[in-house]
């Protein structure tokens, strides 16, 4: 690994661009987009019955990665991985973090977006990086080789010392490991089909998608507690993603098959509310202040997000982006 020491780089062979159109950023946003197609990342702005996604902040990446506070992200372009910051303001923080980043999958920030891990496919490996606000320091690798399966959802812990990752090993068969630099794999629990993960306030949420219902995960380091959020008995039928709500009492479940959100009080394990959708959800991601249901296709279809606030759906029109020469668009 070649670490970039470097705080930014600024050349024209960089194909990542900074959008140049009057509301690229700016407020009110609500959260991100990303567009895989496009390597762009793009700001929800307006509310309910008025959002749009507005000019691409990074376009042009091989990968991009937001946190969930829409705040940062990592970006790979021409085999060089970046921390991009401020997203939600108008002139981003670009931050080399080291070259050779050509094959990147899976990653996942902190809750509060401090420390990042990402898997390094090429050499089947997680990355740590911490202190990400302030002047980002690797934080060690774990090789994968221990343990098998296919990688399938990750989540870090709040000081980057500690990942949690789901491996599907088999057709029907998946384990969730607690994993950190220059130590054993700690096998923690085994699920039939590994789904969406969320770490909250000591806690892991743990979709699976086999047995339809969510997990809760707690005091790992003495003896650990598991029990069962969510299950087929609040109506949960593949449940493709999941989130915590901000004061820890709520679980947000987007079953897939039944083509709905649904609202379960942790504590007492209680269907809160249920909220039929027009569509099939694929994930339920935060992104700031909402949570990504669909991320839309440009000029096709477009986003769909929960305002968990007020625990309704709206849609996001995403417009096909214009060229970046014509835009006026600047690159790196």
């Amino acid at each position: 690994m070649k670490t970039v020491s470097m705080a930014m780089i600024l050349t024209g062979a960089f194909a990542l661009t900074l959008a140049a159109e009057n509301d690229a950023l700016r407020g009110p946003v609500s959260g991100l987009i990303i567009d895989a197609e496009s390597g762009s990342i793009r700001p929800i702005l307006g509310s309910a019955g008025a959002a749009y996604a507005g000019a691409a902040a990074v376009r042009g990446a091989s990968y991009a990665a937001a946190s969930s506070d829409g705040e940062r992200a990592l970006v790979a372009n021409q085999g060089t991985l970046y921390l991009v910051q401020r997203l939600g303001a108008n002139a981003p923080v670009w931050t080399a973090l080291r070259e050779d980043a050509s094959d990147l999958g899976l990653s996942a920030f902190a809750v509060r977006g401090g420390a990042a891990v990402i898997h390094d496919t090429g050499h089947n490996r997680l990355e740590i990086w911490r202190n990400l606000r302030h002047e980002p320091e690797s934080g060690g690798v774990i090789d994968l080789g221990l343990v098998e399966g296919r990688l399938v959802t990750l989540a870090l812990d709040a000081d980057g010392s500690t990942v949690f990752a789901a491996l599907q090993e088999t057709e029907d068969s998946a384990a969730v490991y607690r994993l950190a630099p220059g130590e054993a794999p700690n096998l923690m629990v085994t699920l039939e089909r590994a789904g969406a993960m969320e770490l909250r306030d000591g806690a892991l949420f743990i979709a699976d998608r086999g047995r339809h219902e969510v997990l809760r995960l707690s005091q790992w380091d003495a003896a650990l507690q598991v029990a069962t959020v969510a299950s087929g008995a609040h109506g949960v039928e593949d449940p493709v993603g999941i989130a915590v709500s901000d004061d820890g009492a709520t679980l947000y479940v987007a079953s897939g098959e039944t083509q709905q959100v649904l609202a379960i009080d942790i504590q007492d394990q209680a269907l809160k509310a249920a909220l039929d959708l027009s569509f099939r959800p694929s994930r339920l991601e935060r992104s700031g202040n909402v949570l990504l249901l669909a991320a839309g296709v440009p000029g096709v279809q477009p986003a769909q997000v929960l305002d968990p606030a007020r625990f309704e759906v709206y849609f996001v029109p995403v417009s096909v982006l214009p060229d970046p020469v014509e835009s006026g668009a600047s690159s790196l």
